[in-house]
């Protein structure tokens, strides 16, 4: 994140999950990418307590495919 991309799209608010991704990939935990915003005192993170994965879309695909199938026939 730049300056120049704050400026140009007019970004007021920076809102991010919780540090999931650094819980799961300590490897980004060194790369801190909303620095600027942070510092600029427009930065906020949110948790998130329903988290869709592929994995639930696809059990929910196979759990409710003969139903769906059955409409289109």
């Amino acid at each position: 994140m730049t300056e120049d991309l704050l400026k140009s799209f007019n970004i007021q608010f920076v809102v991010d999950e919780s540090p999931r991704f650094q819980e799961l990939l300590p490897s980004l935990a060194t790369v801190d990418n909303s620095k600027l915003a942070k510092e600029k005192g427009i930065y906020s993170t949110i948790k998130i307590e329903n988290v869709l994965t592929i994995d639930t879309i696809v059990e929910r695909i196979m759990a409710n495919r003969d139903k769906y199938f059955e409409l289109t026939l």
